[in-house]
């Protein structure tokens, strides 16, 4: 599939004239860039190319086994950069948002079910990409049915854990600033096929199966009981560690032991965000009560990224493009096992590679975390 990709950093004006360098006829864009620059950057893109679909996404990118910092949580950042990924002509793309997905993201459904039947989709060819600033598990819940009945794949990730302190999570798509919605992308490869793949580093930590005996609500991002007992108890126990030192260092456990819910054959990575003073867990996805979970362990990284890059060279002989969403604490963890340019290495080796970094990623099914998603385009 014809794509294009471009780079450019210094003053904002500069980074997009540099970014487009040589991008003529797109069929829509998709850039990244800092949260504070975005809405020039939109105008600025907005300008060479007025007549098609322009999505702007705060946060860091990756391309070709580098890192391209555009969130002001890495490092020092001296100079503005933009990242942008267009489609060309062997793509039909449709954009749109999800509304009100704290209240009633069920409205833009028939929108949204417009715009597949737009480029008339094929479960080979087609994948629906997802923009998310929260709500992502109402946001999958809503789409499914859609995507179910036209047979479309989906990947996404949360994009709105890059801006400043007291700044809204927000997107720009055409020019208008979205708060509490999803922008989604639908790409239908007219030049082959496209296919996502999923990836995580953990395995069950032992045998034992638990169950959530309580949530602070209905569904909720609040544990307050496993197998009837405390979860920073339980946790405690399990790993052999005081629980003021669980609270101290929490970040550095749930990379290395995070939890897991089972669903299926299948378990979907759940961060650990903060233990309460009443034992209760705080996560980045949502549970239910009555939820398997189990806890997680990480395992040989090197030897799980290798078998995927085999895995996709096998069923994707003929790759042109890969777009990913890599959880934050995903690249931390690589960060600290001095493995990141090894990761990204094996990612570029497939094909041109683009990613983003995520709070959070969700699939056709579910929304999860610690997590790599792509879809890989030939």
């Amino acid at each position: 599939m014809k794509h294009f990709v471009g780079t450019g950093k210094g003053n904002t004006k500069d980074a997009v004239s540099q970014a487009i360098k040589g991008l003529t006829n797109p069929k829509a864009i998709i850039f990244f860039t800092d949260y504070k620059e975005i809405k020039e950057v939109n105008e600025l893109v907005a300008q060479k190319y007025p007549d098609i679909n322009i999505l702007g996404i705060a946060g860091s990118s990756f391309y070709n086994g580098k890192a391209l910092d555009s969130a002001d949580q890495y490092g020092d950042k001296k100079e503005n950069s933009v990242r942008v990924m267009a489609f060309l002509d062997e793509s039909e793309v449709e954009m749109g948002v999800i509304r009100d997905v704290n209240d009633t993201p069920i409205v833009s459904l028939r929108e949204f079910d417009e715009k597949i039947r737009k480029v008339d989709p094929n479960r080979e060819n087609t994948v629906c990409m997802t923009f998310n600033l929260g709500e992502e598990e109402a946001v999958v819940s809503t789409l499914k049915p859609i995507l179910k009945k036209y047979n479309v794949p989906m990947m996404g990730g949360t994009v709105g854990g890059f801006m400043g302190k007291n700044e809204e999570p927000f997107f720009v798509l055409n020019g208008e600033v979205y708060k509490n919605a999803s922008a989604y992308v639908l790409v239908k490869n007219k030049a082959g096929k496209v296919k996502i793949y999923r990836q995580d580093i953990y395995e069950q930590d032992g045998d034992e199966m638990l169950t959530i005996t309580k949530v602070a609500n209905r569904i909720s991002r609040e544990i307050k009981q496993i197998n009837g007992g405390r979860p920073d108890k339980l946790y405690s126990e399990k790993y052999h560690i005081d629980i003021s030192d669980l609270k101290k260092n929490l970040i550095g456990y749930t990379l290395k032991n995070p939890l897991g819910a089972v669903i299926g054959s299948e378990h979907y990575v759940i961060s650990m965000a903060d233990y309460l003073a009443d034992g209760t867990v705080t996560t980045f996805k949502k549970v239910s009560e009555g939820e398997t979970i189990v806890h997680m362990k990480a395992s040989n990284h090197d030897k799980k990224e290798k078998d995927l890059i085999e895995k996709i060279k096998r069923e994707m002989s003929k790759r042109t493009l890969v777009f990913s969403v890599d959880c934050l604490f995903r690249v931390i963890y690589y960060n600290n096992e001095k493995y990141l340019d090894t990761y990204l290495s094996g990612m570029a080796s497939l094909a041109d590679h683009v990613g983003i970094i995520g709070v959070g990623e969700q699939s056709q099914d579910q929304h999860f975390n610690q997590t790599m998603i792509c879809a890989v385009f030939e």
